[in-house]
């Protein structure tokens, strides 16, 4: 073989395309991770000596107020919108917090991104399980500090709003 001779390779180029077919669902159901900001407030209880008579009473010393980021995980069903990188969806959710565990509810957009990554943006309402007087009302007599710890139900409390940003992953 010469430096000027040509050779020709008979090599056929396959073309490979892969096509998936799904029943369609007009709602996607899709979990989600995301940061929400919460703001929870709820009433402070403590057992206080009264000067008077020296009895232990139940008395509310405040107001706590919590603001924080919360680590979440969501439901969302996306509204489906054929041809479009915007969906509407409402989801559902909670927030992984071990003081104040929190139940989220919201709406708002998913967004596909240009590198095939999905991102949300949301807002709504969240609910925590707080501290409320069980048997006792503010006033009451408590008889002995360890029943102090006993007069307590958890219960669940619309609080505030949340805002969220949220993906998804692949």
């Amino acid at each position: 073989m010469s430096a000027d001779e040509i050779i020709a390779e008979d090599g056929a180029s396959k073309l490979e395309k892969v096509v998936r077919f799904r029943k369609f669902r007009r709602f996607i159901p899709e979990v989600s991770a995301g940061v929400a900001y919460t703001n929870l407030d709820f009433p402070k209880y403590d057992a206080v000596t009264d000067d008077a008579t020296g009895d232990l009473k139940v008395s509310k010393i405040g107001n706590d107020n919590v603001k924080r980021l919360n680590l979440t995980v969501m439901i969302n069903y996306n509204y489906f919108i054929e041809n479009s990188d915007i969906h509407p969806f409402v989801q559902l959710g909670a927030g992984i917090n071990t003081d104040f565990p929190t139940l989220l509810l919201g709406a708002g957009l998913r967004f596909n991104a240009f590198n095939g990554g999905r991102f949300a943006l949301s807002c709504g309402f969240a609910g925590s399980w707080i501290k409320s007087l069980k048997s006792l009302k503010v006033g009451d007599i408590v008889t002995r500090v360890p029943m102090w710890k006993k007069i307590f139900n958890m219960n669940l409390r619309s609080q505030n709003y949340i805002m969220e940003y949220s993906t998804t992953f692949k």
